[in-house]
Parts: structure tokens; C-alpha cells; sequence
């Protein structure tokens, strides 16, 4: 018996209005969500070639992201880590939401208030806004 196996996180991508999370999928998720961080991308030939987890350095801490040449072509995305509680037993569960989402998010961090987050239940739905562009709906 190990009393101190950490769980790995599982990592949630979306395909069409489908969150799939290690295999399995669901239209929407309820979760409680413990960190958010902001979180840079560069991909070139659909490769990741650079990213920050703080939006400020690269991952090697040799760059900063404010004078970087690429820095416009980064996709910024913010980072949620969440124990997902719509499974029979709740699980760690990580997902980067792209900039459409930004708002929704932070139209609910003021609703609920960044102190409650951690211990709020809240529904995640995909969505399409008027400009067609695929979306995560926030609800507490």
C-alpha cells in the first residue's frame, strides 16, 4: 500500500462540443477548480517549440516572453487545474483554455470571488459564440 501515490492529472481535450477525458465523453463537466495560471504556447509545424507556465519566461528561463521576437504568434491560454466531480470519484483533471474563453472565466472568478473557487462547484459546457468560435461556458 502507498499512502502517498499522487495521482496524475489527467489532461481534458475538446473536440467539437465534447470534453474527452481519458477516453470517455461528456458534454459537460462539473469541477472545482484549484489553480488557474496564465500559460504561453509556440507551436511551429504543429510542433510545441517554446512555452511558459507563467507567461513571463520560457520553459529553459533564457527568454523573456515580453521581448521575445514570436511572442505575437504565442497562443496565450490560461491553465485550469481542477478536481472534475461529475466522475463517481472526484479526479485531478487539467485543461488550457484558449482566449474566447477569458471573459466567461472572468465573469465567473468575480461572481463566485477568487477566495471561493477552490471549494465552488462549477458546470463547464462547450459552446459556440456568435462569431462561430468554439468556447467554455462557465457556470457556478
Amino acid at each position: 500500500m502507498n499512502c502517498f501515490d499522487d495521482p496524475k492529472p489527467s489532461f481534458i481535450s475538446v473536440r467539437n462540443e465534447t470534453f474527452i477525458i481519458n477516453g470517455q465523453s461528456y458534454q459537460a463537466i462539473q469541477c472545482m477548480i484549484q489553480k488557474a495560471q496564465p500559460v504561453r504556447k509556440l507551436f511551429q509545424d504543429s510542433k510545441l517549440s517554446c512555452y511558459s507556465m507563467d507567461a513571463k519566461t520560457s520553459h529553459n528561463g533564457k527568454t523573456y516572453c515580453c521581448f521575445c521576437d514570436q511572442k505575437h504568434v504565442c497562443q496565450r491560454k490560461i491553465r485550469l487545474s481542477m478536481i472534475m466531480v461529475t466522475s463517481p470519484e472526484p479526479i485531478p483533471v487539467v485543461l488550457d483554455i484558449n482566449q474566447p474563453s477569458f471573459p466567461g472565466f472572468r465573469q465567473l472568478v468575480e461572481q463566485i470571488g477568487e477566495e471561493k473557487l477552490k471549494n465552488s462547484s462549477v458546470d463547464l459546457k462547450i459552446i459556440y459564440d456568435d462569431q462561430d468560435r468554439r468556447l467554455i461556458e462557465f457556470s457556478a
